[in-house]
């Protein structure tokens, strides 16, 4: 399954939800990393995943989790 990684928007760190506990109770979702609340590894479905970007666009950000190998 993919993973996503959730970003809370900076100016708002504080103001608004963290990424957990804005992903926390979603249907679907798999909390991987939270030791920064702020930014959490989540699995999902790539549907599920634009939901939430749709859903939280106003106040966090919802990419790929990309890995690069150095060779």
């Amino acid at each position: 399954m993919p993973r996503f990684l959730v970003t809370t928007q900076r100016a708002l760190r504080g103001r608004v939800a963290t990424a957990e506990e804005a992903v926390r109770d979603t249907a679907g979702v798999t909390l991987l990393d939270a030791r920064n609340p702020d930014m959490v590894s989540i699995e999902t479905t790539e549907e599920i995943a634009q939901e939430l970007k749709r859903r939280l666009a106003a106040t966090h950000f919802v990419d790929p989790e990309t890995h690069h190998r150095l060779h």
